[in-house]
């Protein structure tokens, strides 16, 4: 019961410390990038890099919390950007 507990709490934390640090507005591309597959596909997967990066709490225990917020950057920086090929690529990895 205990683990649930801390687990839940390490998830309500690092969602609020990413919040905090805006975190969803910080991810930078330029527009180029996006005008082939091959380049959306190249900053998808620099958004899963940054996203794991900034969520990264340095704790195995913690895994899942860092997954459930780099999932939520992810998802935040697709939405802003607006792009279909980014947003295909983004459906075919969730």
């Amino acid at each position: 019961m205990k683990s649930i507990i801390a687990a839940a709490l390490a998830v309500a934390f690092i969602g609020t410390a990413a919040e905090a640090k805006g975190i969803p507005t910080d991810f930078r591309l330029n527009a180029s990038e996006l005008s082939t597959p091959e380049g959306a596909a190249a900053v998808y997967a620099r958004m899963e890099s940054r996203a794991n990066s900034k969520c990264d709490a340095g704790d195995n225990y913690l895994r899942r919390a860092r997954e459930e917020c780099a999932a939520g950057l992810v998802d935040s920086w697709v939405s802003e950007i607006g792009n279909p090929v980014l947003d295909s690529i983004h459906r075919a990895n969730s």
